[in-house]
């Protein structure tokens, strides 16, 4: 019995020690594939995770990072739709990142993979400016329109295509979406063209349309509209006289509570000043949009 359990002792003895070189083997192996960074999936997964680090830091090492780790740019980050490093600044909307990426090598052409309608760079911001500038006046909105369209510039300076058609769909290039999707946006009309956008170049369908035809219309529209609210504007003014001009201010600067009473005559007045301020922006979108048609005339 004794000597069957020393025997049994030196039978996991030495299994122990072939397992112990058998792992030794194996993290050898690691070793040699971590050294080597490329073509396993373990590197791609270590890139990934070293560009996501990079990406989230601080703005001043960003640069220098990339110019030493070359291999990064195009890596794809993300565990649900991953995607560029390029189009992860772009949706933060730092310019700083997104030069920091062009000038290190990123595609300026790549596409944004797994979303329903795949999209490149340029494209996606081009969208994101229109609707930036459809929306608030507030400086911090200005601001973000204004580090959008540098994001833009920097796209087109690298080489972004300016008359690609990502959706098979409508076949839009980026000046037909600017021209199409938003108002205000005179300065991306002007720097397309600089960078080579085609006008002439028509929407798909049995009529199609170029970007000068799109603004023409959308111009007709406007001045439509605008027309309507200054007479909707004249009907309120001369139904609604019953205020002294110190009344109007105290009324204009207490809405909240007044809009709560429900006094009428307050009512009517609100609808006075919100006209007057949507006429304000339509007559500002009216003159941007003439500046549109013209430089699509030519």
């Amino acid at each position: 019995m004794i000597f069957n359990l020393r025997r049994f002792n030196g039978v996991l003895l030495l299994s122990a020690l072939i397992f112990a070189l058998s792992a030794c083997g194996t993290n050898k192996n690691n070793e040699s594939a971590l050294k080597q960074g490329f073509g396993t999936n373990l590197s791609k997964g270590m890139k990934a995770a070293e560009m996501e680090r990079l990406i989230n830091g601080p703005e001043e090492k960003f640069s220098s990072a990339l110019k030493s780790r070359p291999g990064l740019v195009n890596v794809r980050i993300g565990n649900i739709q991953p995607e560029p490093p390029l189009f992860i600044a772009l949706k933060r909307i730092d310019a700083l990142k997104v030069q920091a990426l062009l000038e290190a090598g990123a595609n300026p052409e790549a596409w944004q993979k797994g979303e329903k309608v795949r999209r490149r760079p340029l494209r996606w911001a081009v969208e994101e400016y229109a609707y930036l500038r459809s929306g608030s006046l507030k400086i911090k909105a200005l601001s973000r329109e204004k580090e959008m369209l540098r994001c833009i510039a920097l796209l087109l300076e690298y080489g972004a295509n300016p008359n690609s058609r990502d959706d098979p769909h409508d076949s839009y290039t980026p000046l037909l979406v600017a021209v199409d999707g938003g108002e205000r946006v005179a300065e991306l009309v002007k720097l397309l063209i600089k960078h080579g956008a085609d006008t002439k170049i028509r929407t798909s369908g049995v009529v199609g349309k170029t970007a000068y035809e799109l603004a023409r219309a959308e111009l007709v529209e406007m001045e439509h509209e605008l027309s309507e609210q200054a007479g909707k504007l004249k009907e309120l003014e001369a139904n609604n006289d019953t205020f002294t001009e110190v009344e109007l201010a105290i009324v204009k600067n207490s809405r909240f509570i007044f809009e709560e009473d429900g006094h009428k005559e307050v009512l009517e007045y609100y609808k006075i000043i919100d006209l007057e301020f949507s006429i304000s922006r339509k007559r500002e979108s009216l003159s941007e949009q003439r500046r549109i048609v013209k430089l699509l005339e030519s």
